[in-house]
């Protein structure tokens, strides 16, 4: 009886075909609601990332002004009734592309200033209907489903929805639900997939492009309440998390490539940043929320990409292309793109990865003077402070940072890095940083495109950037003034040939890249030949040793046909706004006059003074060469480097070294050692005693002795068993072409092996004239076959991509 109790026959009754259907209705008209719940939040959290959190911070009040102003202009200057193909005289072309996103792009200032809280147009009736009546113009005019494309890809599938979508956002409860779905349809029919380009659909997105397009399909799938929308957001981005090992992403070295074979981490390596901090910020803690394991590697990036060609808050030219062109964008404009994103990707990421990135921005802020230590502190501004040049959602995050005591400004990260994945390398001292600019047969010397970067011919082969307390030294007009035939680093004839667009500027030499030890010392060496960048004969091997506090470069094997005279240029130094930066050269002050020149015999040693404490440099001269000097003023426009820009001209002083090679060298040679921070007494005595000897200086290979730092650093620039001597006696040799660097201390010897060429398949012998007790430590890939007498190890570099191998021994002594 008991059993038949237990039957749950009543239960069964319960779901009846008729009330389960009931139960199941409301169950899911309950989930519907929560998801219209969670639409409306994702909308306010990107109307959060448009209008930042209401504040009384002078910062925001400035940006505020500034936006009320730009907007006001363009109210002003709008013609809705006109039958012109523009909304404004200066945005008639029907070829151009970039019309498209300059209307969106001045719509949404306009919408901007009327949906954020503190702005004098906030809640405007009039300026709402403005946008509202522009958006439709817009619609019957120029940009809906089914038009024909012209000009740029970009400004269809990124430039134009990305700023229709967040106009939208704010004007979302202005809008009607027949006038939203009408400019949703649009989005949809020209990024229907953030995956592919829309006129390629064969063609997948990557990298920025992947990440710009995966933000505007989110913001649009927040807009229509679309699931699905939302969820190929978020699935778009698992493709950019993997370390690559070719074409466009993150490399593990810290390398960023953009267009196949470009250096771009500070400009599309941000914008890819920006994209995603932007979208994990929309979608943390959502239905929609991405949960790839993988994303811990955007935490790395930070640390091993951008964080080493980030000084004080101010990015590195020379991972910014065609960008470096735009007179509105600077390094330290770069750097401040770059504080915003790390800030916005600390807000969702877990305390362990949050602090780091918050402290490492605290540290930028605080010590760059273009922003200081006062801002976001409530502090009174000047009227043009940078530091009202963020956006109005970054400075809430800034104010919060600066308000947040427990978190301590991050110092500079000394050490050096060699990027192989793009041809790059960087030395960072708690003082100064000094980064190279070099090219290959893998990563184009310069990119051209858009009528932007039109003399960017040098600035791959070999361009050398140091970055210390001067912090305008890259600022202003550098790049519409210095003379871009004589960039410094570079071994130059001045050449210059028809540009190349969207194009792979080969070197003719694979031989460029170097070896990195201990994190703390490096070597970048470039075999180069200007033939495909010129068209000039013109060819030498050199080489930069990133050593501590100093760099010793050397060149050799320079030789040119070409009946032009060739050079390699030490210095090309922007000075203050007067020009009067003292020169000493040898002891004695050079004249501080504009136009001065001179021709330096037996030179030992120059010192520049800084135009700011701390910035001095100085310079020695180990051949004594004769060494030109000229002190300029120049003059030039930014729309000589690219074609959109204003026509006035800007002026610079500068001053520049160099040592000269004649007319058609056949065997020229030099060397130089930059001792940034260096007062002129400091560089006399180092030119004194400069423990330093060159080892070799030939076809075959380039190598020095620091000895104060017991390191040797050896490029073996040909095949076949090579050995370098140190004091006539044999010292290091190898089996292949390589870059070795070894240290000596107390009794630890460390070595270093790369293969720069990116070539070689097989292994490396390397063989040190020491004997080893012990075998402390080993890179995965390296075989150590004897320690005595002599220490000999064998390195596979197969598939390595330029990465170094390193060992470290116990000295038998």
């Amino acid at each position: 009886m008991m059993m038949k109790k237990m039957v749950p026959m009543k239960r069964a009754r319960l779901w009846h075909p008729t009330l389960l259907a009931l139960a199941s209705s409301l169950a899911l008209q309950t989930a519907q609601a929560q998801t219209e719940s969670d639409y409306a939040q994702l909308r306010s959290r990107w109307l959060q990332q448009l209008t930042g959190s209401p504040s009384s911070l002078p910062e925001r009040q400035a940006a505020l002004a500034e936006l009320a102003d730009k907007a006001e202009l363009h109210w002003q200057a709008i013609n809705l009734s006109s039958s012109t193909p523009g909304l404004w005289p200066d945005l008639q072309s029907s070829s151009d592309a970039s019309v498209l996103t300059s209307h969106y792009a001045r719509l949404l200032l306009m919408a901007r200033a009327q949906a954020t809280p503190g702005s004098r147009l906030f809640g405007n009736p009039a300026l709402a209907s403005a946008v509202i009546e522009g958006l439709a113009w817009m619609h019957a005019n120029r940009y809906r489903p089914g038009l024909s494309r012209y000009g740029n890809w970009w400004d269809w599938e990124i430039g134009a929805p990305q700023a229709l979508s967040s106009i939208l956002t704010l004007m979302h409860g202005a809008l009607s639900t027949e006038e939203r779905g009408r400019y949703l349809a649009t989005i949809d029919f020209y990024v229907p997939d953030a995956t592919r380009r829309g006129n390629q659909p064969s063609l997948e997105e990557t990298g920025a492009n992947r990440l710009d397009k995966a933000l505007i399909v989110g913001v649009r799938g927040a807009l229509g309440g679309s699931d699905e929308r939302l969820r190929h957001a978020r699935d778009a981005i698992s493709q950019t998390l993997p370390y690559v090992t070719q074409g466009d992403g993150f490399y593990a070295d810290g390398s960023f490539i953009q267009h196949s074979y470009v250096a771009y981490t500070g400009s599309y390596g941000l914008v890819m940043l920006d994209s995603l901090s932007r979208l994990l910020l929309l979608l943390q803690g959502s239905l929609w929320a991405p949960n790839d394991p993988q994303l811990n590697n955007v935490y790395d990036w930070s640390e091993r990409a951008f964080r080493p060609l980030v000084r004080d808050g101010a990015m590195a030219d020379s991972v910014r292309g065609r960008a470096i062109a735009r007179r509105s964008s600077s390094n330290h404009s770069a750097g401040r793109s770059l504080m915003g994103s790390l800030l916005r990707l600390a807000e969702g990421a877990p305390a362990a990865q949050a602090q780091p990135l918050k402290e490492m921005v605290k540290g930028w802020l605080q010590r760059n003077r273009y922003l200081g230590p006062d801002c976001f502190t409530g502090q009174a501004l000047a009227p043009d402070s940078a530091c009202a040049k963020f956006s109005l959602h970054e400075i809430s995050l800034l104010q919060d940072l600066q308000a947040n005591t427990s978190l301590s400004p991050a110092p500079e990260r000394p050490g050096a890095q060699v990027f192989a994945a793009m041809d790059r390398a960087v030395l960072r001292h708690a003082d100064f940083s000094f980064d190279l600019s070099l090219f290959s047969n893998r990563i184009s010397a310069y990119e051209s495109g858009n009528g932007e970067n039109l003399r960017p011919w040098w600035t791959g082969m070999g361009m050398s950037s140091l970055h210390n307390a001067d912090q305008q030294a890259f600022d202003g007009d550098y790049w519409a003034t210095v003379d871009l035939l004589r960039l410094p680093g570079t071994t130059t004839d001045r050449s210059s040939a028809a540009l190349k667009n969207w194009a792979l500027i080969k070197n003719t030499s694979n031989w460029v890249g170097g070896a990195q030890l201990e994190g703390r010392y490096a070597i970048a060496t470039l075999d180069f030949g200007a033939l495909n960048v010129t068209g000039s004969s013109l060819k030498g091997k050199k080489a930069w040793f990133l050593f501590g506090d100093k760099i010793i470069a050397l060149g050799g094997a320079i030789s040119s046909g070409n009946s032009l005279a060739v050079e390699t240029v030490v210095e090309n130094r922007k000075l203050n706004t007067s020009g009067s930066n003292t020169l000493t050269v040898g002891g004695q002050a050079q004249p501080s006059m504009p136009g001065w020149s001179a021709s330096l015999g037996n030179t030992a040693w120059a010192h520049l003074a800084g135009s700011q404490p701390g910035a001095d440099i100085g310079y020695v001269f180990p051949d004594r060469p004769t060494v030109q000097a000229l002190r300029e003023q120049r003059s030039g426009s930014w729309k000589a480097i690219k074609s959109q820009e204003l026509d006035d001209t800007v002026n610079a002083h500068y001053l520049s070294l160099a040592i000269p090679h004649g007319l058609k060298p056949t065997a020229a040679s030099y060397s130089y050692v930059i001792l940034p921070g260096r007062s002129a007494t400091q560089t006399a005595a180092f030119a004194a005693q400069p423990a330093l000897k060159i080892l070799a200086r030939s076809t075959d290979m380039l190598a020095v002795q620091d000895s104060s730092l017991g390191l040797v650093g050896a490029n073996f620039l040909t095949n076949g068993s090579k050995t370098l001597n140190l004091d006539g006696k044999p010292l290091l040799s190898s089996s292949a072409k390589a870059s070795v660097l070894m240290r000596e201390s107390g009794d630890e010897l460390a070595l270093s092996v790369a293969d720069p060429t990116q070539v070689n398949t097989g292994n490396i012998t390397v063989e040190i004239q020491r004997a080893a007790s012990a075998v402390l430590a080993s890179s995965p890939g390296i075989t150590v076959l004897r320690l005595a007498p002599t220490v000999q190890l064998q390195v596979n570099v197969a598939q390595a991509a330029g990465r170094s191998f390193e060992a470290r021994f116990r000295l038998q002594r």
